[in-house]
């Protein structure tokens, strides 16, 4: 049996935990990012391009910017000695700058309900479906991309749905026949559309 905690707050991990995170701060070597976390994260400036960085020509805000600037991040390091406890990269394919899309916050002990059994059956819907890219940081925070910035709306709000029923079974076969249903809904008023412009 799976239990699903109905509130939490995020743990820090190594290894897989992929987040998003806000940039806060900027230091001497990196920048400070909230990871809504217990623990504040770091982002030194060679783990944030693959080209080298000379820290006496280069302004880091021309990189990241505070107040603005997001990032899909994978967690490197978690040492309680340090000021900045957990340590990020962004030296992956898919990691880096977030830009455009919509995001939404959940509790991060819901991110694995979000997320579906089998490593993605949920957000396996809203790709199949609807042809959008949906990215959960094991932090609780949720990138969405769509053609259609609607889509966007749409699957925000479901996310938040699943965030609230979470507890409730059959919850993955509700969502599909949500999604489908408005799906349906989208392709007839297109199709009544294109119908009475001719």
């Amino acid at each position: 049996m799976e239990v699903i905690p109905l509130s939490g707050i995020y743990n820090p991990r190594v290894g897989g935990d992929v987040v998003i995170g806000y940039v806060v701060d900027i230091g001497l070597t990196g920048w400070v990012i909230d990871i809504k976390s217990p623990y504040s994260a770091y982002l030194p400036v060679q783990e944030a391009t693959l080209k080298p960085v000379d820290l006496t020509t280069v302004d880091l805000k021309s990189l990241l910017g505070i107040g603005g600037d997001i990032v899909l991040a994978r967690i490197v390091d978690f040492n309680l000695t340090k000021d900045y406890p957990v340590t990020l990269t962004l030296k992956e394919a898919r990691l880096g700058r977030i830009e455009g899309g919509t995001l939404v916050e959940i509790d991060a002990s819901k991110v694995a309900r979000v997320i579906g059994r089998r490593g993605g059956s949920m957000v396996g819907i809203f790709s199949e479906e609807l042809d959008c890219d949906v990215t959960v940081g094991q932090n609780g925070r949720v990138w969405i991309r769509c053609k259609d910035p609607g889509d966007e709306t749409f699957i925000a709000r479901i996310i938040k749905l699943i965030e609230s029923e979470s507890h409730t079974s059959g919850l993955t076969d509700r969502v599909r026949s949500i999604v489908t249903q408005y799906k349906e809904k989208k392709v007839g008023t297109k199709a009544q559309g294109s119908s009475t412009s001719s």
